[in-house]
Protein backbone atom coordinates (compact mmCIF):
# COMPACT_ATOMS: atom_id res chain seq x y z
CA UNK A 1 0.00 0.00 0.00
CA UNK A 2 1.25 3.38 -0.74
CA UNK A 3 0.36 5.81 2.08
CA UNK A 4 0.11 8.16 -1.00
CA UNK A 5 -2.99 6.64 -2.10
CA UNK A 6 -4.42 6.08 1.32
CA UNK A 7 -4.26 10.03 1.35
CA UNK A 8 -6.02 10.33 -1.37
CA UNK A 9 -8.66 8.37 -0.73
CA UNK A 10 -9.72 9.60 2.35
CA UNK A 11 -9.74 12.97 0.79
CA UNK A 12 -13.01 12.28 -1.69
CA UNK A 13 -16.28 13.71 -0.30
CA UNK A 14 -18.27 10.29 -1.37
CA UNK A 15 -15.83 8.28 0.08
CA UNK A 16 -16.17 10.09 3.16
CA UNK A 17 -19.69 9.91 2.90
CA UNK A 18 -19.55 6.02 2.93
CA UNK A 19 -17.29 5.45 5.52
CA UNK A 20 -19.41 7.77 7.76
CA UNK A 21 -22.64 5.67 6.96
CA UNK A 22 -20.62 2.51 7.71
CA UNK A 23 -19.77 3.70 11.32
CA UNK A 24 -23.20 5.19 11.98
CA UNK A 25 -24.15 1.51 11.22
CA UNK A 26 -21.86 -0.44 13.22
CA UNK A 27 -21.94 2.30 16.25
CA UNK A 28 -25.80 1.14 16.05
CA UNK A 29 -24.87 -2.31 16.49
CA UNK A 30 -22.62 -1.91 19.22
CA UNK A 31 -25.33 -0.07 20.92
CA UNK A 32 -27.53 -3.11 20.92
CA UNK A 33 -25.24 -5.83 21.10
CA UNK A 34 -25.33 -7.92 24.23
CA UNK A 35 -23.39 -6.51 27.41
CA UNK A 36 -23.02 -10.03 28.83
CA UNK A 37 -21.08 -11.43 25.71
CA UNK A 38 -19.26 -8.79 24.61
CA UNK A 39 -15.84 -7.88 26.21
CA UNK A 40 -15.40 -4.00 26.53
CA UNK A 41 -18.98 -3.49 26.10
CA UNK A 42 -19.40 -0.35 27.90
CA UNK A 43 -16.63 1.45 26.66
CA UNK A 44 -17.64 0.45 22.88
CA UNK A 45 -21.09 1.71 23.83
CA UNK A 46 -20.17 4.93 25.13
CA UNK A 47 -17.81 5.61 22.65
CA UNK A 48 -20.91 4.65 20.11
CA UNK A 49 -22.73 7.38 21.93
CA UNK A 50 -19.69 9.55 21.53
CA UNK A 51 -19.86 9.18 17.66
CA UNK A 52 -23.52 10.24 17.60
CA UNK A 53 -23.93 12.80 19.94
CA UNK A 54 -20.98 14.33 18.34
CA UNK A 55 -21.64 18.08 16.68
CA UNK A 56 -20.50 18.72 12.76
CA UNK A 57 -18.15 20.48 12.02
CA UNK A 58 -19.01 23.59 9.52
CA UNK A 59 -18.84 21.50 6.68
CA UNK A 60 -21.83 19.50 8.38
CA UNK A 61 -19.78 16.17 8.74
CA UNK A 62 -19.17 14.26 11.78
CA UNK A 63 -15.70 14.36 12.95
CA UNK A 64 -15.58 11.01 13.90
CA UNK A 65 -16.04 10.38 9.90
CA UNK A 66 -13.35 12.02 8.86
CA UNK A 67 -11.24 10.46 11.30
CA UNK A 68 -12.37 7.27 10.41
CA UNK A 69 -12.17 7.98 6.83
CA UNK A 70 -8.17 8.12 7.35
CA UNK A 71 -7.92 5.14 9.25
CA UNK A 72 -10.18 2.61 6.98
CA UNK A 73 -8.27 4.55 3.66
CA UNK A 74 -5.65 2.29 5.01
CA UNK A 75 -7.06 -0.74 5.62
CA UNK A 76 -5.32 -3.21 3.17
CA UNK A 77 -8.77 -4.57 1.27
CA UNK A 78 -9.83 -0.99 1.00
CA UNK A 79 -6.90 0.39 -0.90
CA UNK A 80 -6.89 -2.63 -2.98
CA UNK A 81 -10.01 -1.98 -4.08
CA UNK A 82 -9.25 1.40 -4.68
CA UNK A 83 -6.38 0.69 -6.42
CA UNK A 84 -7.19 -2.32 -8.33
CA UNK A 85 -4.56 -4.29 -6.28
CA UNK A 86 -2.11 -1.54 -6.93
CA UNK A 87 -2.06 -1.14 -10.13
CA UNK A 88 -3.82 2.32 -10.63
CA UNK A 89 -1.96 5.20 -8.47
CA UNK A 90 -4.99 7.43 -6.96
CA UNK A 91 -4.80 11.06 -8.08
CA UNK A 92 -7.92 13.91 -7.07
CA UNK A 93 -8.32 13.53 -10.71
CA UNK A 94 -9.23 9.80 -10.70
CA UNK A 95 -9.94 9.27 -6.69
CA UNK A 96 -13.82 9.06 -7.02
CA UNK A 97 -14.43 6.87 -9.99
CA UNK A 98 -11.63 4.06 -7.94
CA UNK A 99 -13.26 5.05 -4.89
CA UNK A 100 -16.67 3.89 -6.26
CA UNK A 101 -14.37 0.34 -6.71
CA UNK A 102 -14.12 0.02 -2.87
CA UNK A 103 -16.99 -1.92 -2.01
CA UNK A 104 -19.28 -1.36 0.76
CA UNK A 105 -18.13 -4.98 2.79
CA UNK A 106 -14.74 -4.01 3.03
CA UNK A 107 -15.73 -0.51 4.07
CA UNK A 108 -18.18 -1.74 6.94
CA UNK A 109 -15.52 -4.51 7.49
CA UNK A 110 -12.64 -2.02 7.89
CA UNK A 111 -15.06 0.54 10.48
CA UNK A 112 -15.37 -3.31 12.44
CA UNK A 113 -12.24 -3.98 12.89
CA UNK A 114 -10.58 -0.40 13.58
CA UNK A 115 -13.55 0.38 16.24
CA UNK A 116 -12.14 -1.01 19.47
CA UNK A 117 -8.92 1.11 18.57
CA UNK A 118 -10.71 4.26 19.55
CA UNK A 119 -11.33 3.22 23.04
CA UNK A 120 -9.57 2.53 25.97
CA UNK A 121 -9.79 -0.97 27.53
CA UNK A 122 -9.70 -1.21 31.16
CA UNK A 123 -6.33 -1.97 32.93
CA UNK A 124 -4.78 -1.38 29.87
Amino acid sequence: MAFSDAAVLTGDPTFQGRVGAALLTYAQVVATENPATVPFHRERANFAVQIFTSPLNAQGVNPWTLIFSNSVATDTTVIADATVSGTIPLTTANRAAQGLLVTDTHISNAVASQFNGYIREPDI
